[in-house]
């Protein structure tokens, strides 16, 4: 059996606790601990007096195995996202960091570490990657995929700055998509041509070179009245002129892996069949399992397996998408014709009706006002 790391992480704050609730953890753990060959386990000697709390708590639990701590330490690339659906009472989120394997030209994102949090402050996920870099050193990671919560991108700037932090091309798309649903746009952008040709090109900002970015935004910008003109104020506040997520952290030009999809699906493979929370045992053994899988993954890989198809549509809007990036990096493109063909491009593989939606249950920082 795998070796299953437990570990408590608190930070420091007074708070008033329920003895009940810290006597279901406590419990919860122990139980594990006897289930799994646990590394470590620090629980108080009273652990009635283990304080925990879903509304002022800050304790984070730590999960994984030597295989995916040693996968942690050398991948190049972490993605990173939460899911609120599966945590039980009083914790309220499973972060967890992930990454591809790749044996035979064939790769596959698996799960690297988890994290069952009972808050997400600043000051939380920075003690979470204190102690992430007290377990595995200096990491050899050159890049970091998240959504747009401010907590993460501070903490990851702070502990990891030379590592770079880009936002997920599909959360930030569904920001702007958002704006247009709840600020009055959704029948304009449905019956009006000029209207969706102008949204859908400023949704694929984010496919051009950040360094165009502006450039092209402001083009559109300058045509725009009434409530695209609002759509237009919001993108430059939050997107142009962002100290926090500038065209550089959220460009995916040239990517090839440009969303936290792969983690989404996951969470969503976690959460199937679950009309509430886990209880924290069944939680704990799903993810022991998943992490269990790692290994057979990578052999099914080294026989020559795909796990990770694309379907025909999918892998022709990739093949059409870097066809169109090589013609802009030959010169043979201006970046107002690319503009406007990623974004009809995306249009048309939208209307056929294969984009992938996502169950998605995770938080966004970027205000739509």
């Amino acid at each position: 059996m795998a070796l299953l790391i437990i570990e408590q992480l608190k930070c420091f704050h007074p708070i008033s606790s329920s003895s009940k609730i810290s006597k279901i953890v406590f419990r919860s753990l122990k139980i594990v601990g006897n289930y799994f060959e646990v590394l470590r386990y620090y629980p108080s000697k009273r652990p009635e007096r283990d304080e925990f709390s879903s509304i002022s708590g800050a304790a984070s639990y730590f999960f994984k195995t030597d295989k995916q701590l040693k996968l942690l330490k050398t991948l190049k690339k972490w993605f990173a996202d939460g899911t609120f659906k599966c945590t039980p009472f009083p914790f309220v989120q499973l972060f967890s960091i992930h990454g591809f394997i790749e044996k035979n030209g064939f790769k596959k994102q698996v799960p690297l570490l988890y994290v069952i949090m009972s808050r997400r402050t600043a000051e939380d996920y920075s003690a979470v990657f204190d102690h992430i870099l007290q377990l595995i050193g200096h990491p050899e990671a050159i890049e970091f995929v998240a959504d747009f919560e401010k907590a993460v991108w501070k903490t990851v700037r702070a502990k990891l700055p030379s590592v770079t932090i880009r936002g997920c091309g599909y959360h930030w798309t569904q920001s702007l998509f958002r704006f247009i649903q709840q600020k009055g746009l959704r029948r304009a952008y449905r019956t009006d041509q000029e209207v969706r040709n102008k949204c859908r090109q400023l949704m694929s900002l984010h496919l051009m070179p950040h360094e165009k970015i502006e450039k092209r935004f402001k083009s559109i910008q300058r045509t725009c009245r009434g409530k695209m003109k609002k759509f237009c104020s919001y993108i430059d506040r939050n997107w142009i002129k962002s100290n926090t997520w500038p065209p550089v952290n959220w460009s995916v030009f040239r990517q090839d892996d440009r969303t936290n999809n792969d983690v989404e699906g996951w969470h969503n493979r976690i959460n199937e069949g679950k009309n509430g929370a886990f209880n924290l045992f069944h939680l704990i053994d799903q993810l022991h399992y998943e992490a269990t899988l790692i290994s057979l993954q990578a052999k099914l890989m080294e026989r020559g397996e795909n796990l990770r198809r694309r379907n025909k549509a999918c892998q022709q809007l990739q093949d059409d998408l870097v066809d169109l990036w090589d013609q802009y990096s030959n010169d043979d493109l201006p970046s107002k014709l690319l503009l406007e063909k990623v974004a009809t491009l995306y249009d048309n593989y939208n209307k056929a009706g294969n984009h992938f939606q996502i169950v998605d249950d995770s938080e966004s920082d970027v205000s739509s006002d």
